[in-house]
């Protein structure tokens, strides 16, 4: 929908994307979690009810994205995570730099997307691992 937006307001005569230039403001949904986080399926259950329940969410979310040619891929998350140390870093790396605004937003959106990076490569290389052991 950003995109949209932001397109809309190009023609409209409004230079590129929104500059928002505001720092990140940490928050965990599950501030209880483990440190190794929770199994996804019964945290989903606990949180939603059942697990049906939880997947028409997740549906409705994943259609929504295929609007907006986002894919998700919900059944390959095993684990909730505990976001408190990915937390803390984005906030440090925002902290360290003494930064202004706009230059601070986008340090801090450089890590988040980097975390998200090396969160999927462990969890690929979780899975392989866990596969080969299956096999064995």
């Amino acid at each position: 929908m950003l995109h949209r937006e932001t397109a809309a307001g190009e023609s409209a005569g409004h230079p590129g994307p929104p500059r928002l230039g505001r720092p990140r403001k940490p928050f965990q949904l599950n501030p209880g979690a483990p440190e190794d986080g929770l199994g996804r399926q019964a945290y989903r259950v606990r949180k939603f009810g059942s697990l049906a329940y939880s997947q028409q969410l997740e549906a409705r979310v994943a259609a929504a994205g295929a609007e907006e040619e986002i894919e998700f891929h919900f059944d390959q998350i095993k684990r909730t995570p505990n976001t408190m140390e990915a937390h803390r870093l984005i906030w440090f790396a925002g902290r360290e730099q003494g930064l202004d605004g706009r230059n601070l937003t986008t340090v801090q959106n450089a890590v988040v997307e980097k975390l998200f990076r090396v969160l999927h490569f462990l969890q690929v290389i979780h899975e392989n691992a866990r596969r080969a052991t299956i096999q064995e």
